[in-house]
């Protein structure tokens, strides 16, 4: 119940502040995006601070450090799973474009795992997250960013 409570008031929150998140994302670096494939399956979450929809976990590079190790750091904080940058695939950098509108720059990195991790999400940040079929994501209409299926579609056309 706590964490539908936290979803509410972070998707509340994150359409009040909106304005300010537009112009935040036009004026930061890019991003680092990581796709955990285990089984055919990537792993998705739901930010609390966020619309709401599926994302793939990740977050802001820090000054100074490197697309892979922020990419491994945001891992670690979020999901609680520890990786190697050396087992990260940069996939790309890509801009996306999200609700029409919002854009963003991210680098792409992929990890397919050879056993499913123990997550443990930070109770601060994520509030859902959960294994997605790929021809799923590709077909979902709605509750799915498009940052998600670009990166799925960027995955399945390397």
């Amino acid at each position: 119940m706590r964490r539908k409570i936290w979803a509410i008031v972070g998707v509340t929150l994150y359409w009040i502040m909106l304005p300010a998140i537009w112009v935040y994302a036009k004026k930061t670096k890019p991003r680092a995006r990581v796709m955990l494939i285990w089984q055919d399956e990537v792993l998705l979450v739901k930010n609390w601070l966020s619309a709401g929809d599926w994302s793939l976990p990740g977050g802001g590079i820090e000054h100074g450090e490197q697309p892979n190790e922020a990419a491994v750091r945001e891992i670690a904080e979020e999901l609680g799973v520890s990786i190697d940058p050396a087992d990260l695939l940069l996939v790309g950098e890509n801009t996306a474009v999200e609700r029409g509108w919002l854009v963003g720059r991210y680098y792409l990195f992929a990890l397919e795992l050879t056993e499913e991790p123990v997550i443990t999400p930070a109770q601060s940040e994520i509030v859902d997250h959960a294994w997605f079929d790929f021809q799923h994501v590709q077909n979902a209409q709605k509750g799915v960013g498009s940052t998600v299926k670009q990166s799925v579609g960027t995955w399945l056309n390397r």
